[in-house]
């Protein structure tokens, strides 16, 4: 599964809306590397999570989120990856999925 490229703005600002679940808009004003954002009702999420002390700004609380999100994005390209390389690798016909299954329950 191929990932489209994306503008690094834009990708930032979804990142937010994805952590978040609310609409972030990126503005078109750039200065020092870096972009303004609007965050929509997701700042009232942020400033909750600051008043109860998890982050100390809402940029904190942010930075967090993109972090997280950047987890995710690694675990899931890896996930992928692997799913393509067992569909290319084949078949195996002596797999006995039973005794899979009961090593695995014995195992927990």
């Amino acid at each position: 599964m191929a990932r489209a490229e994306k503008n690094p703005e834009t990708e930032a600002a979804y990142l937010c809306y994805i952590v978040l679940r609310h609409e972030v808009v990126v503005m078109p004003a750039m200065r020092d590397g870096l972009a303004s954002v609007s965050l929509g009702s997701a700042k009232e999420i942020g400033l909750r999570l600051v008043a109860e002390g998890r982050f100390e700004n809402l940029s904190d609380a942010c930075r967090a989120g993109l972090r997280r999100l950047a987890e995710d994005a690694r675990v899931l390209d890896r996930l992928v990856a692997l799913g393509d390389e067992g569909m290319a690798s084949g078949i195996d016909d002596g797999f006995d999925i039973d005794a899979f299954v009961a090593e695995v329950r014995s195992a927990l």
